[in-house]
């Protein structure tokens, strides 16, 4: 039989509050001023002080290890604190019979560079505080039993859950979270409307814009698979069939004195027909703007000098991009999105251009249609 208030095993994450947890046992009937007056400070390299605010869970029995650590979770979590796996032991054939459980900010900062005297040292911090909670759940007959090993902590109770990653990965996974923030990101929503969407759907959520970025970024790992970005557009654009590409190059190097040396050499091969070159110095030459794509950086084609309708799509393009920095393939990507909106529109104008009879006609020609 199970202690009080601890019986069955939770159908999912949101009930186990209901079927495992009984808010008037004995860790609320705690005399809190009662313990201040005992307390005397926390000790890092001491046993840790038990806490009012966090409580161990209880020791009870579950069917199973990840029901267990779904609860002791929950539980945690309403309590200011997390757990993650520090280790776990195994029999000869195997199988699992213990797994030991701590705070997630038990331990010490371990660094990865193997010389620490010659590395430079930046602004940065560590939250573990060598916290010594611990918990143990071992399985016996069939069933996990759980057992608090030192129930202590050397640290505050946290306000919100935004400080333990590991509640923030638990809302990630769960709720369709992934599926929204991968939707988003394929219609070029920034990262702080898919937080926005996520607190309307779910106000509880612990889910940071940081998270999200790092989302995105994964999903963005898993679509090159291995490739760089170059790499992958190139292969994007030989099966897209929307797009022509072509690379055009002089091989020979040509320059302005180049030019006029060939210009003098056609002058010269062609003296005997003045009327044909007369015609190359009179109507080519003065126009040759309108014909060569280099001066289609300076001015428009045939005299179109008016730059207001390129800008207004180039401010179109840029605010899609939402950022300066990125790889040509985000670009590509994001244009194509626009592209195929702007398709879609013109598509619905047209059939409802079809579809539409006006009623009046400002001319007498048509007023007997």
């Amino acid at each position: 039989m199970s202690p009080d208030g601890w019986s069955g095993s939770p159908s999912s994450d949101n009930d186990l509050s209901e079927q495992y947890f009984d808010v008037n046992d004995e860790f609320s009937d705690v005399d809190e001023d009662e313990e201040m007056e005992e307390w005397e400070g926390f000790d890092d390299d001491g046993p840790g002080t038990p806490a009012t605010s966090m409580p161990p869970p209880p020791e009870t029995v579950y069917p199973d290890v990840d029901t267990a650590k779904k609860s002791i979770q929950f539980w945690a979590r309403m309590h200011g604190y997390a757990i993650r796996t520090q280790r776990s032991k195994a029999r000869k054939n195997g199988d699992i019979s213990k797994v030991f459980l701590q705070c997630d900010r038990g331990g010490q900062y371990k660094s990865r560079h193997r010389d620490e005297s010659t590395r430079q040292r930046h602004l940065t911090g560590s939250c573990k505080t060598n916290c010594p909670f611990s918990v143990v759940v071992t399985e016996s007959n069939g069933t996990w039993e759980v057992k608090v090993r030192d129930s202590g902590h050397n640290h505050d109770a946290s306000i919100h859950d935004y400080a333990h990653p590991v509640h923030r990965r638990d809302d990630i996974r769960r709720g369709g979270v992934y599926d929204i923030v991968y939707t988003q990101v394929r219609a070029g929503i920034r990262a702080r409307e898919t937080v926005r969407t996520l607190r309307q759907l779910d106000p509880s959520t612990s889910v940071t814009r940081r998270d999200i970025h790092n989302l995105r970024a994964d999903i963005k790992r898993k679509e090159l698979a291995g490739l760089s970005p170059i790499q992958a557009l190139l292969f994007q654009l030989d099966e897209d069939s929307d797009y022509i590409s072509f690379n055009k190059r002089d091989e020979n190097q040509r320059t302005r004195e180049s030019f006029n040396q060939a210009w003098t050499e056609l002058r010269n091969r062609y003296e005997s027909k003045p009327q044909f070159m007369d015609y190359l110095s009179d109507e080519l030459l003065p126009k040759k703007e309108k014909f060569v794509r280099y001066w289609t950086n300076n001015a428009l084609h045939f005299g179109t000098i008016v730059t207001s309708r390129g800008e207004a799509v180039h401010s179109s393009l840029k605010s899609q991009l939402h950022h300066s920095v990125g790889d040509l393939k985000d670009v590509v990507d994001t244009f194509s999105l626009i592209f195929k909106d702007q398709q879609h529109e013109y598509s619905v104008e047209v059939e409802r251009a079809k579809n539409t009879r006006q009623h009046r006609h400002s001319r007498q020609l048509f007023c007997c249609l």
